[in-house]
């Protein structure tokens, strides 16, 4: 039992000792002559690694947010010892990719010596065109983040030694370019920072090969429930930020709600038909009639719905009566809104009249009124000069017609004087 316990004590101690040598210390970068931006190089005649001055991070003036500083776990001075960033940071809300591949960017320890000051100690995201992981991708851009939320600011740090021009491009849902911001590279780090109402990704490219970023910080976008009453839409709801929501008299923007939060159903109302005087209650798009009128949110019982009254005139014969639009409505009837029929002009229209009797004529300038006989036809408009009026012949006997005349004549007179023979001899 001694022999074991002391074997495992041994052991512990080997293991802590190896630990502690390979740890970098915390605090500062180690000047281990042999790392160089994150590469095991051996160092040219008077080239050395810096360490960390000592500068404080400047993450205070980045604002509030979501930060992310990379330092939440222990990261490898090298970056063959580790792998690109991607969905580490998923539960804050941003995911992270290179060009492709197992290609971008990578967490690495400071003690990698990347000669930068201003960073939050000890880890930061770092770039290295000629950085090999350990997957064999490379460690370099542009790097894409993409939030899982629309964000309305996004910042960081950035920074190095051989200079540079880093730029931030900030799109939004419909991939469009909302803002983008450069940023001259230098030793001490610098904030570049997008704003815009509702980012959904940002792209980060450097003209450097060699670049670290630090203290990520993002703003969650202020959204809320954008309520489309547009007849016809049926209610559509959806979760925007206010910019994408204009207010109008038919959408209304509710901030930090939910679609369950909110009424967002098509409004009824009592659609009145002027024309025929009834009323209905039903959606505005279903009220389309031309005479028709709409009254959101109203009942039948709340409106007064009459038929508008005007003057009739019937163009044939020239009369005028007081109606509705729906009783107006023979085919040369018109009607005058809101007129009594002594504001408007009534005459009936004149045209020829033909009287197609054996005797009868054609008559031009005659009202339907006036040409009322049995034979008689009208044309409105027309002139007799112009139209055929042909007129009904004498009606004739035929030649079995004079035959059975005949026969009932001679029928007749056979009877007649066989009764005066009859009165003349009565003692036969």
């Amino acid at each position: 039992m001694r022999s074991l316990g002391a074997r495992a004590a041994r052991r512990f101690y080997c293991v802590m000792l190896l630990t502690s040598a390979l740890a970098p210390s915390a605090g500062k970068a180690l000047a281990d002559e042999s790392i160089l931006n994150g590469v095991r190089v051996q160092p040219e005649s008077g080239m050395r690694p810096m360490a960390d001055a000592g500068l404080p991070s400047s993450r205070a003036a980045l604002g509030p947010g979501t930060l992310i500083d990379f330092d939440d776990r222990s990261a490898a001075c090298l970056f063959v010892d580790t792998l690109r960033l991607t969905t580490r940071y998923a539960g804050l809300g941003v995911t992270f990719s290179g060009p492709g591949g197992n290609d971008g960017g990578a967490i690495v320890h400071e003690c990698g010596n990347f000669g930068v000051v201003g960073n939050s100690s000890p880890n930061f995201l770092g770039f290295n065109e000629d950085a090999v992981l350990f997957d064999g991708g490379r460690a370099w851009g542009p790097e894409t983040l993409v939030f899982s939320f629309p964000v309305s600011t996004v910042s960081l740090e950035a920074g190095h030694t051989l200079g540079g021009t880093l730029t931030m491009e900030a799109y939004n849902a419909d991939d469009v370019l909302v803002d983008s911001e450069s940023v001259i590279l230098d030793r001490i780090l610098v904030v570049v920072s997008v704003s815009a109402p509702a980012i959904t990704r940002v792209v980060l490219d450097a003209t450097g090969s060699i670049f670290v970023v630090d203290d990520l910080v993002f703003v969650a976008a202020v959204t809320g429930a954008c309520c489309n009453r547009t007849p016809g839409a049926g209610g559509d709801c959806s979760i925007t930020v206010a910019e994408d929501c204009p207010v109008s008299a038919q959408q209304s923007w509710s901030e930090s709600a939910t679609c369950a939060e909110v009424a967002c159903a098509e409004a009824t109302g009592a659609c009145c038909d002027r024309l025929l005087g009834n009323c209905r209650e039903s959606l505005q798009a279903l009220c389309n009639c031309e005479q028709c009128t709409w009254t959101k949110n109203a009942a039948c019982s709340q409106v007064t719905c009459v038929a508008a009254g005007g003057a009739c005139c019937d163009g044939l014969r020239g009369d005028c009566r007081t109606s509705s639009q729906a009783l107006c409505d023979c085919e040369q009837c018109t009607w005058t809104k809101n007129a009594a029929c002594s504001q408007v002009t009534c005459v009936a229209a004149e045209g020829a009249c033909c009287d197609h009797g054996p005797f009868g004529t054609c008559t031009d300038g005659v009202t339907l009124a006036s040409c009322d006989c049995s034979t008689c036809a009208w044309v409105k408009l027309g002139a007799c000069a112009e139209m055929d009026c042909p007129h009904d012949t004498i009606p004739t006997v035929s030649t079995w017609g004079l035959v059975v005349l005949s026969l009932m004549l001679m029928a007749g007179a056979k009877i007649r004087f066989g009764r005066a023979r009859c009165h003349c001899n009565p003692s036969s």
